[in-house]
Parts: C-alpha cells; structure tokens; sequence
C-alpha cells in the first residue's frame, strides 16, 4: 500500500505499519465500540421512557377488547345520534378562491442573504410554486375530477364524517367482496388514493376478488368536521372509522393507511382483531422493543449479510442517518409542542402552508437530497401538491389537525397504543426505499405476531399513493390474495 500523505485517513496510516490480521481485530474493535456507543443511547433512551414518561393507565376500552359484545357496545355508544348518509359534491365557494389569490399576491418573498450552505427551500422554487398557483392552477377543475368519486357524508357521534365509497359493480356474480378501508395521513387528504383506488378496483379481479373501498377523510382535515374534544388521537379515530364501518355494514375487512393512517389501523387491528381480516400499511406504525432490537441491530451491524441491502440502508450509516432526522424533523418538535402557535401561521399564509408541505413532500420523496431540482417541478407534480394544499387552506382546519398530531405522538412516545394488545391480524409491509420512518423486517417482526408479507420495493417514499400508486395498488392487492388463500384453506 502507497501512503498518499495528502489524502491519508488515521486508519489509513494504521493499516500501513501492521500486519492485516493486526488491522483487522483493530476494525472489529472499533465496530464494537461504535456499536457500544449506539446501546449507551439506546439504554439512556429507554430509561427516561421507562421512569420520566406519564402516568398511563388502560382505558376500558383496552380492557374489554378481547369481550366481543363489550367492545361492539364501546363502538356504538358513539353511534347514538345516527342520520342517514347523504350524498355529498365538493363546492369551495367563489369568496374563498378569491382570498386565496388575493393573499398569493400579497405575499412578501424576500431574498435571503447569501450562503453556501443549504438553509431551507429556496426563492427560486418558491416563487414558481406561487407563480403556478396563482395563473395555471385550476381548482374548479381538479375540484370537478374529485366530485367524479362517489362521496357522502354522515354524521357519527358529534362529527359530520366526509368519506368516498365505492361498491362494486358485481355483487351477483361469482366475484369475493373485499370491503377496504383506506386511511390516509395528515397532513394528507383522501385525494391521496385518487390514482390508486383505480388500480385496486381492477388489479384483483383475475384472482376472483373485488373491492369495495370506502376512504374517508380525518376529522378536522379536508371536507369533514373537526373534532370537538380536546385530546382527539389515533384511538378516537379509530372508533370513529369502526362505526362507519357498522353504519356501511361490513361486518369483516381489510385495512391500509400510512403516517398516522398507519397507527389508526393498527389500532384498529389491536382493538378489534375479530373485525379486521388484515392490516397493510406502508410506514412504521409502532416503536419495537428497544433491547432486543438494539441485540439484532449490533449483530446485523457486524454482520450485514443477514438481511436485505435495501432493509440495512435504512438504519446504516447510523450517523448520517441521525443527523438526517435531527435536520429534517424540526417541524416535528413545534407541531408536538406548540400546534396552535404553527397551525395559526400555516392558515393564514398559504404560502407558507404551500411551502412547508411542498419541502416534506420533496425530502420525503427523495431522502437523500435535500435541493429540489428543477425538472421534479412538473405540471403533475404541482397539480397533486396544490390540491392537497387547496383542500388544507380552504378547509381552515390545519390548527385541528395539528393537534391531533400532536396527541398521536404524545401516545406513541408513551408507548400508550402498546401497553397490553397484541397485533394478531395477518399483517403486509410495503417498504418503500425514501420512507425514514420505517423499520427493518426483523425489528417489524417484533411488532406483530404474524406479519404475511414485507414487499422491499425498488423506489418510492413517504407518499406512496401519489409516487407508486401501481407498486402499492399491486402490493395492497398481493397481501389480500395470500391472506384469503390461507383463510380458505383454514376453513378447508
């Protein structure tokens, strides 16, 4: 080996004057002290969860869900003041567009002082965001593609519930009805799906399957009411989406969600296994048990042939990986905090709501660069952007959302969703290589007891129904398929 004196690395200069079997315990060592480091944090970690976090007691509702005619009660207690469903057409009305133009020309970009450094989006990009809003965005006719779906609202317990249903066309034929409820995250809005419900109603067909789909939209985002108390979560809405399950009357069915939709329907699937035939979702939806996680992390860490390459770049390098999220998910910690002092600037600026969403949904989509590039600006792209922003800003309802946000994660850092059930429903896990909050298949093996199908997939991130409605469509329908054969050949 050459020393090159300008370019020479400390281990360079190590493996230079000893011999290779020398440098080679001197790497392991290091690796293990890396790894020490790592299981310090780890262990500190799960201390202050463990002594630092609330005092957290069951609900009833946790107790009783094994008691079938005990949770089918809880379900419907908020189902006493039911209507009837009615039909429902998206109309914003002429006064709100008007506003909204109004404040996009009104709103003040001014240039940041120079620096090399990347310090958040850039002008440039922002002001051909609020350019293309303001002269070639059509709502009316995005809004008259989304009042193609068939939609309906009803009125569960307190909340006026917005949700697309679509049955099937074939209910006397031969064909198995599969009922789908489809969950989206916030900030998310049931137009998320509108590329991948097409696919799904056709991709199963040849299997002899057909789904029904219903995708409702969150209380407090889009065109449903915001909830009315305090410390709304992923569990309310979880009870929520099972009554209007009842109301449509699927009995049985199959669940997807990502972001929070992927806690809701893993609540679901704990709360109610003997009503959840499935569980798909394409994001983590709960933490694993951090010691045995950490044994299999240090072992894979050492020896990286015993897991997939795509599963081990999730987590390594370990460093790059932090750092990443400590830079990117600032916006975590105020929407966790401070969700009335965030969700008040973010209504009354749709820029701001614009640009904010529009640089999540970019690192989200391409985690490992931080600068939108130019040519990722496409009509599509600003089209599906724009249009959750438009249903956010006009629905006035980003403040609500916020704070369900923030008591979802407040339940999750409390391990609250955990603390007694297990996860029994067959589960399917579309890992989608850009999503950072995911977890390799050994450490999501820890979180369920029978986990069908984990699908490594070859590009996409966090919003996969906008990025890869195929792959997940495909995927989605994949996991049914092999669910359903097994439930044949049990009752065989």
């Amino acid at each position: 080996m050459q020393l090159n004196q300008t370019s020479m690395t400390f281990d360079d200069f190590i493996q230079y004057f000893l011999p290779s079997y020398i440098f080679r315990l001197y790497r392991g060592i290091k690796k293990i002290y890396k790894a020490s480091t790592l299981f310090s944090n780890v262990f500190i970690i799960h201390l202050f969860m463990i002594f630092f976090r609330e005092n957290n007691k069951s609900t009833d509702l946790y107790r009783k869900v094994w008691e079938k005619r005990n949770s089918d009660k809880e379900a419907k207690d908020i189902d006493k003041n039911a209507s009837n469903i009615r039909p429902f057409k998206i109309c914003v009305p002429h006064s709100l567009l008007d506003d909204l133009k109004s404040r996009l020309g009104r709103a003040q970009l001014n240039p940041p002082s120079r620096n090399s450094s990347y310090s958040g989006f850039s002008l440039e990009h922002l002001k051909k965001l609020t350019d293309y809003w303001k002269t070639k965005f059509d709502w009316r006719k995005n809004e008259q593609e989304l009042n193609k779906y068939p939609q309906f609202k009803t009125k569960i317990g307190d909340i006026d519930l917005h949700f697309l249903h679509f049955k099937s066309r074939q209910r006397d034929s031969k064909m198995k009805i599969i009922p789908l409820l489809l969950i989206h995250n916030w900030p998310g809005s049931f137009a998320d799906f509108q590329e991948v419900i097409p696919i799904l109603q056709t991709s199963c067909v040849e299997h002899g399957l057909v789904f029904e789909i219903v995708c409702p939209s969150i209380p407090g985002c889009g065109f449903s009411e915001a909830p009315h108390q305090s410390e709304f979560s992923a569990k309310n809405l979880s009870e929520i989406l099972l009554a209007l399950m009842d109301r449509l009357q699927y009995t049985e069915f199959y669940v997807h969600g990502y972001g929070w939709g992927a806690v809701t329907a893993s609540l679901m699937a704990r709360y109610y296994p003997y009503r959840v035939k499935g569980m798909h979702v394409n994001m983590c939806f709960a933490l694993p048990n951090l010691f045995d996680s950490f044994i299999k992390t240090l072992i894979v860490y050492i020896c990286p042939i015993f897991i997939n390459k795509a599963e081990y770049n999730i987590i390594f390098p370990l460093k790059k990986k932090i750092r990443m999220l400590f830079q990117e998910t600032g916006f975590l910690h105020l929407q966790c905090s401070k969700p009335n002092t965030f969700g008040y600037a973010m209504t009354d600026s749709p820029t701001s709501l614009a640009i904010h969403l529009l640089e999540k949904f970019h690192f989200k989509k391409n985690s490992g660069h931080l600068e939108l590039q130019d040519e990722e600006l496409t009509e599509k792209f600003l089209d599906n952007l724009l249009t959750l922003v438009t249903i956010l800003w006009t629905s006035n309802d980003f403040t609500n959302g916020a704070r369900f946000f923030k008591q979802c994660m407040s339940d999750i850092l409390k391990r609250t969703y955990e603390s007694e059930i297990p996860l029994t429903v067959p589960c399917g896990v579309a890992f989608f290589p850009d999503e950072i909050f995911m977890l390799p298949k050994y450490m999501m093996e820890n979180t369920v007891e029978d986990l069908v199908s984990y699908t490594v997939m070859p590009r996409g991130g966090h919003f996969a129904a906008l990025e890869e409605p195929l792959l997940l469509a495909k995927d989605i329908c994949k996991f049914v398929q092999l669910v359903d054969i097994r439930s044949t050949l049990k009752i065989k």
